[in-house]
């Protein structure tokens, strides 16, 4: 009887990792649709940022870098690129910040209320 009871628990656990390994696999497993550029260019970035050995380019000793294409913007605000027109927190200037009831409008604070 102690037989039985032991080959009876070896097979359940035996399909206990089987449904594990199949349930994880499935998961894990990537449909084949094609990705986005932005997908792949992310993930492109991330492996070539782990193998990069120099330091990327900050906007306050290479101004040019904002002009970039995909560049946040054109102006540079604590070695940030930002668009000064629409930034909420540089509105305009570097560092002006716009309130809680406000927007950034082509560079100037608007209330959203008498905006509309």
């Amino acid at each position: 009887m102690k037989t039985l009871i032991r080959i009876i628990f070896l097979v359940l656990a035996i399909m206990l990792m089987a449904l594990t390994i199949i349930t994880n696999a499935d998961l894990t497993a990537t449909p084949n649709q094609p990705t986005t550029s932005t997908e792949a260019e992310s993930e492109k970035a991330t492996k070539s940022r782990f193998l990069a050995s120099r330091r990327p380019l900050t906007c306050d000793k290479y101004p040019k870098v904002c002009y970039a294409k995909g560049s946040a913007g054109s102006d540079c605000c604590k070695k940030k690129c930002v668009d000064l027109s629409s930034d909420r927190v540089n509105c305009g200037r570097c560092g002006k910040k716009c309130k809680f009831s406000e927007l950034c409008c082509k560079g100037r604070n608007d209330h959203v209320v008498y905006s509309v």
